[in-house]
């Protein structure tokens, strides 16, 4: 489910899945296997950011995810437009207690293996974008 406020962003917005440094390949410049999975509560977080500049963006990084996370600096993101998300059968819900432009990604299967199959697809699907 996409929200009129969120689709209001962009035909296709574009979703920021930031990573840290074990879920992506410097050489290869790619999105590694794991970095949309769902923690267990299945809602994978990412923020809406159509029409932010780099430097906004990032500040997103840093001043919410990195403090809600506790885990310091954010070297990457995975880049991904929302039709990838769909396609995979999943849902876009807005979270905005977080901050305006969060979103969890949901709708993830029950099992396992179903999950790492999406998965898969959304980081083929994603684009690296390193600081």
């Amino acid at each position: 489910m996409v929200s009129a406020d969120y689709t209001a962003v962009g035909q296709n917005p574009t979703l920021a899945r930031f990573i840290d440094k074990r879920h992506f390949s410097i050489q290869k410049l790619v999105v590694k296997p794991g970095s949309f999975l769902p923690p267990l509560d299945l809602k994978t977080s990412a923020f809406a950011i159509d029409g932010l500049a780099e430097d906004q963006v990032w500040w997103i990084a840093d001043n919410i995810v990195a403090k809600e996370s506790q885990k310091g600096t954010i070297p990457a993101r995975g880049d991904i437009l929302t039709i990838a998300i769909l396609e995979a059968r999943l849902n876009i819900e807005p979270d905005t207690e977080i901050h305006p432009r969060h979103v969890n990604i949901c709708g993830w299967p029950e099992e396992k293996e179903q999950r790492k199959a999406i998965d898969l697809e959304l980081c083929a699907a994603a684009i690296l974008r390193l600081r």
